[in-house]
């Protein structure tokens, strides 16, 4: 199954970025630019535009191909939990540590190791990773001897670099390290001309039957705050409308007004209450757990309490008590090819999505 706004390997004109607007005809030029360089890379841009795609393309074409490709959500780890998991443990180091275990940061050794959400790396933990960049060595926690390691870092972040190192976010040290390269993915409203190539994309890939012109042109004039994750959710929900016919009109404006689709006092849509409706609507989709809503969005549980809390200004506690959180586990699937510690790899979402609709509703393909 291939994911929305990812077209199959064979094709390297796209490196796995679908569309033909300007804007990301530029973005891959500067992908395989900053993959012929060592230096790390930072990629930014809003939640859902594709940041992980355009981190496994720069693995696809850099030296590093060769070895695995290892990603963490940086926010989907408790905070006491990133040093360890990123740096390993020595046996002994606390207790419950009673085997030496390395991090990720040696098991993307002679490869990739990608930092999603990296605008949450703790502030305690940025001169350590700074210090592994520059010496090229890693301290397990606990230990007392250093190991080498060679592996090339790639970060991604919603926010601008600049600004994180401007609101204090970032360590000023680690900014300047890190901002050697930097790609900004663009919004999915910059290149609106794009969005009839993804949505065949998505009707291929779920097999479903067709959409209307009209269908289509709404699609192309909503603004789209949850980008190509949010256009993949809204066409699922209007497949479902549409009980096995094609995508009208009729279809795409119900699922806009029951997932994200609010107005101001004056009548205008406005971004800060379309993105809360929007969640609150997904984790009541998912009956209220968190983890799995976070998924659906492309973002860390973390930032769904934040939205939540804004949206109906509660606090933490309350905002978890509206909706209740789901699992704490975090899937590990170690490979030989390729380590992922994120919450759920982003470029499945597209089954994810599915599965859980079809599971929620009861249907099957």
């Amino acid at each position: 199954m291939t994911p929305l706004g990812l077209v199959p390997s064979d094709e390297p004109q796209s490196l796995g970025l679908l569309g033909t607007h300007p804007c990301l005809v530029e973005l891959r030029d500067a992908i395989r630019r900053a993959a012929r360089l060592a230096a790390p890379v930072v990629v930014w841009g809003p939640t859902g535009s594709g940041k992980a795609l355009v981190a496994r393309a720069l693995h696809r074409l850099s030296s590093a191909r060769r070895g695995p490709f290892c990603a963490v959500n940086v926010a989907a780890l408790p905070d006491p939990l990133v040093e360890s998991e990123l740096f390993g443990v020595a046996r002994g180091a606390f207790t419950g540590a009673i085997a030496d275990r390395a991090g990720l940061v040696e098991a993307a050794g002679g490869g990739s190791l990608f930092l999603d959400e990296a605008g949450d790396l703790p502030l305690a933990i940025q001169p350590k990773l700074l210090r592994v960049l520059d010496h090229g060595e890693v301290r397990r926690v606990g230990a007392t001897n250093t190991t080498p390691v060679h592996f090339r870092l790639l970060v991604a972040a919603q926010e601008e670099p600049a600004e994180l190192r401007q609101t204090g976010r970032w360590r000023a040290d680690l900014y300047y390290r890190l901002a050697s390269v930097i790609l900004r993915v663009p919004a999915l409203r910059e290149r609106r001309t794009d969005i009839p190539d993804l949505v065949v994309a998505c009707l291929v890939t779920h097999g479903l039957p067709g959409i209307t012109p009209a269908a289509l042109e709404l699609l192309q004039e909503y603004d789209w705050p949850g980008n190509v994750r949010e256009l993949q959710q809204a066409l699922i929900r209007s497949a479902f409308y549409a009980d096995g016919g094609p995508i009208g009109a009729d279809h795409v404006r119900k699922a806009l007004t029951s997932g994200s689709h609010v107005t101001s006092a004056d009548g205008q849509h406005t971004l800060a209450a379309v993105r809360s409706r929007h969640v609150m609507s997904v984790v009541a989709a998912c009956s209220g757990n968190t983890q799995e809503a976070a998924e659906l969005l492309g973002v860390s549980r973390r930032h769904v309490y934040r939205l939540l809390r804004g949206a109906a200004g509660l606090d933490r506690r309350k905002a978890r008590d509206v909706a209740a959180t789901g699992c704490d586990a975090y899937p590990r699937d170690r490979n030989v090819t390729e380590i992922d510690i994120s919450v759920q790899e982003r470029e499945r979402g597209t089954g994810a999505i599915l599965r859980n609709f079809q599971r929620r509703n009861h249907l099957t393909r």
